[in-house]
């Protein structure tokens, strides 16, 4: 019987271009594996801003005309305003002059005894001495000169913006 074709062969050259077609090679060992990926940072999204707080405490805020006088590092502003507060959608009650210091209003949908200054907010982040003066019709409530501690504030995470600097002072009135 006369073969048509020797298998053999053909199995023993399939084999050898296989090996020698083949890209795979093992890892060299002077290469060093990559390094982790860094872990990834969780940062939520909460906002922070600069400035100067000071929380005002009352028992309670009488009906009348209000000045607010501040003293910033040798810069007085004055600001004025009445309580009880103008309805809500008429804006802010009280207003300072040529500066952008913003008051705390609370209770203008309230009824009028409910109706308070809660604080006054300074977009300061390097004032030193901040002296403020507070009259109601006329009469001294009180007056005091505080010096505000700046901290730094990082409300999503040590390594996540935004950085806002900060101080915050409490002040009882009579």
């Amino acid at each position: 019987m006369k073969r048509l074709f020797d298998w053999s062969c053909l199995l023993g050259a399939s084999a050898l271009s296989i090996v020698a077609c083949s890209g795979a090679s093992a890892p060299s060992p002077s290469t060093p594996p990559p390094p982790p990926a860094p872990a990834p940072r969780a940062c939520t999204e909460i906002g922070c801003e600069d400035g100067l707080r000071i929380e005002l405490v009352r028992a309670a805020w009488p009906a009348g005309n209000y000045r607010v006088q501040l003293d910033v590092d040798g810069t007085t502003t004055t600001c004025s305003g009445q309580l009880p507060l103008r309805p809500c959608e008429q804006g802010p009650s009280f207003i300072c002059e040529g500066a952008p210091i913003r008051f705390g209003e609370s209770g203008c949908a309230l009824p009028a005894e409910a109706h308070a200054i809660t604080d006054i907010n300074l977009p300061t982040t390097s004032a030193r001495r901040v002296t403020l003066t507070l009259e109601h019709d006329g009469a001294l409530i009180g007056t005091t000169t505080l010096t505000p501690e700046y901290n730094e504030q990082r409300p999503n995470g040590p390594d996540c913006p935004p950085v806002c600097r900060n101080a915050g002072l409490r002040l009882k009135l009579r």
